[in-house]
């Protein structure tokens, strides 16, 4: 580490990314929460047993109907970005943690830490929809 920062410089950035990320994932949970109460989705199966029979709400994999979705205010895609963020926040975290490293010009964490956001985007994009 270079001795003209302290760590803790890295600690404090890494983090606000933990707590604003979760912040706002809350928040647009929150959002989405409070849509299917007042405003449940048509189509919307009954009771939680319905639901897991006819899979409502799986996930949505294009981008763009998930915003189209977010831009008619349904209330299931708002709760799928609000756990979109939740997920992002600790690759967010690890993406950082390379960028502050490399700042650090500490070439070993930088390294370790490559490593370790590759697997996560690995498990992320190509196991993922693998196993979906």
């Amino acid at each position: 580490m270079n001795p003209q920062r302290p760590p803790t410089d890295i600690n404090d950035a890494i983090g606000k990314i933990l707590r604003y990320g979760v912040a706002l994932s809350s928040v647009v949970v929150a959002v989405g929460l409070a849509l299917i109460i007042l405003a449940p989705p048509p189509g919307a199966p009954g009771t939680l047993q319905g639901t897991l029979a006819v899979n409502f709400g799986r996930p949505t994999l294009s981008p763009t109907a998930l915003l189209a979705g977010i831009g008619r205010g349904s209330a299931v895609d708002v709760l799928q970005l609000g756990l979109l963020l939740l997920i992002a926040t600790p690759v967010t975290r690890v993406a950082a943690s390379v960028l502050l490293f490399l700042r650090e010009k500490d070439m070993l964490y930088v390294g370790v830490t490559l490593l370790v956001l590759l697997m996560l985007l690995f498990a992320l994009f190509v196991v993922g929809p693998y196993e979906a």
